[in-house]
C-alpha cells in the first residue's frame, strides 16, 4: 500500500526535519499541513487529493512578477527536469510536474503528482522546495532571503 502524504510528511517531522508538524482542518478531499521548516520559517502546504496536488501556498513573498529574480527562478524549476541534471536530482516529468504561480507578487509552487506515485511526488516536492532555498535563493538572490526572511547577513 502507497503510503500517505500526510505518512510521508509526518516521517520528515519524526526525523527532526520539519518541527511543529500538524495537520489541519481539511475538506473536499483536500488536507492541510504547517511545520517549520528552512531558517525556522512556517511552511503552509495543502494536498488536494483529487487533483493529486501539493500546493506550497505563499512560499516567497516580494516576488516582482517580471522581475529578475522571477525570471531566474522559473529559469531553475524548468532546470530540474533537465537529463543534464544528475539524476538522482533531476524530476521526471512522467511522474512529477511543478505548476509556478506569482499572485500579487506572491509564489506558489504546485507539485502535481501522476499515477498516485505518492511516495515520489512528495519527497521531489521537498527537495525542489529545499533547492528553491538554499542553492538558488541562498546563492543567487542573498539580499532577498535577508530582507523577506530577516535572515542575518553572517
Amino acid at each position: 500500500m502507497e503510503p500517505t502524504v500526510k505518512q510521508i510528511l509526518k516521517s520528515y517531522a519524526e526525523r527532526g526535519m520539519f518541527r511543529s508538524f500538524s495537520q489541519t482542518a481539511g475538506s473536499n478531499g483536500k488536507a492541510e499541513f504547517r511545520f517549520f521548516w528552512l531558517y525556522n520559517l512556517p511552511f503552509h502546504v495543502i494536498f488536494d487529493q483529487k487533483r493529486g496536488a501539493l500546493s506550497f501556498r505563499k512560499l516567497l513573498p516580494g516576488v516582482p512578477p517580471g522581475s529578475q529574480l522571477e525570471a531566474e527562478l522559473k529559469t531553475f524549476i524548468r532546470s530540474l527536469a533537465s537529463p543534464d541534471r544528475l539524476e538522482h536530482r533531476r524530476l521526471d516529468p512522467e511522474r512529477l510536474s511543478v505548476a509556478y504561480v506569482n499572485r500579487d507578487g506572491t509564489v506558489a509552487l504546485t507539485f502535481l503528482v501522476t499515477r498516485d506515485d505518492y511516495e515520489y511526488g512528495v519527497k521531489k516536492a521537498i527537495n525542489v522546495v529545499n533547492e528553491v532555498f538554499l542553492s538558488f535563493l541562498n546563492v543567487r538572490f542573498p539580499e532577498y532571503m535577508i530582507e523577506k526572511f530577516k535572515l542575518s547577513e553572517d
